[in-house]
């Protein structure tokens, strides 16, 4: 058995309904700050119409001074939101916020491949060529320089038409 810490806490104590004492407070706090301007966020896409985005667009840092930064995996979605910031800031004034900012980025490469991306749809088999095709092909490789990378790239594509034939 071993000795407590006296400076340790039961999870019945970080976890308990009076959460003024426990050190979770902080955290508890900012999830339902969180949640709630999700749903600001959420409402005030509907509003200008860009609802269709909803599962796109992740809050990010929220300071006190009023600045929130949305996420998105495609820069188009920045370039179509930057025409309305006046508008998303006004609904989420009206939500109860005071949101003096609002910061556009495109999410990452490391964060999307770390699971925030949707999985991709498989790829259909290509349909094999014909062996005219494959002629053509052949032809083309003749005339092209045996040093370029046209030359590689239409021997891989050969190469790979005769394993599915």
């Amino acid at each position: 058995m071993t000795a407590k810490n006296p400076h340790s806490l039961e999870i019945s104590e970080l976890l308990s309904v009076n959460l003024a004492n426990s050190p979770l407070k902080e955290v508890f706090t900012n999830f339902e700050l969180r949640k709630k301007y999700l749903v600001a966020l959420t409402q005030a896409l509907d509003l200008i119409g860009f609802n269709h985005f909803s599962n796109d667009i992740f809050i990010g840092e929220m300071n006190d001074k009023g600045v929130i930064c949305l996420f998105t995996r495609h820069a188009s979605i920045i370039s179509r939101l930057k025409n309305k910031l006046p508008s998303l800031l006004h609904c989420f004034r009206e939500s109860g916020f005071a949101v003096t900012e609002i910061q556009l980025k495109v999410l990452p490469k490391s964060d999307v491949d770390n699971g925030l991306s949707r999985p991709e749809e498989p790829k259909a088999n290509p349909q094999p060529l014909s062996a005219a095709q494959v002629q053509s092909w052949e032809m083309l490789l003749r005339n092209t320089d045996p040093e370029s990378p046209t030359y590689q790239a239409i021997q891989l594509l050969i190469a790979n038409a005769k394993k599915r034939a």
